[in-house]
């Protein structure tokens, strides 16, 4: 007979691991609440774009702003610097393993999502914006935070300090879930 516990988390380490010894509903319950936890810890890729943009001296730039009200709609990109007209947009996909084979779901993997992103960054084009686009990956592992620099660079951007050894210097690290620690 299978431990049948409600764990949430408030739930404590002890009750936990009684939950994975039993097995059956119990242990699946608790290996969820362990996923749900750990994922909470995670900071977003967002948010590590956003730390990084801070961290590197990046020019003021709107998180979440919105800018095609001009033609009635009310988009939003996750980062833009206004003056520069460049956006960045950190694309999210899930992928999980569905009858053994790899699945990827989420609203940019929809036809409709995948539609509507089209059009959005089509219309941010006809308004002069430049749309950078990057996965979660891309933040971690610095791409999208010096590519964004010499996006911006390119642009006109003159950086406060020495950005030639920005990828070595860095002193915050964290780290994802045990699969090597990032430096911001």
């Amino acid at each position: 007979m299978a431990l049948q516990l409600d764990l949430d988390e408030t739930a404590d380490e002890d009750t936990v691991r009684k939950a994975l010894r039993e097995g059956g509903v119990a242990r699946r319950r608790a290996k969820k609440q362990q996923r749900k936890k750990r994922d909470r810890e995670k900071p977003k890729p967002s948010d590590v774009f956003d730390i990084q943009c801070k961290n590197f001296g990046l020019p003021p730039y709107a998180r979440e702003g919105m800018f095609a009200k001009k033609i009635g709609r009310e988009w939003r990109f996750d980062f833009c610097w206004q003056q520069y007209m460049i956006a960045v947009e950190i694309e999210g996909l899930v992928v999980g393993i569905l009858g053994g084979r790899l699945v990827v779901t989420g609203r940019h993997a929809s036809i409709t999502g995948f539609r509507e992103d089209c059009e959005k960054y089509a219309s941010a084009t006809m308004l002069g914006w430049s749309v950078v686009r990057f996965e979660q990956q891309q933040v971690k592992n610095r791409y999208a935070i010096d590519m964004t620099m010499r996006i911006l660079q390119a642009r006109g951007w003159k950086p406060a300090h020495d950005l030639s050894v920005r990828l070595t210097e860095s002193s915050e690290v964290f780290d994802f879930g045990g699969k090597g620690k990032v430096p911001f």
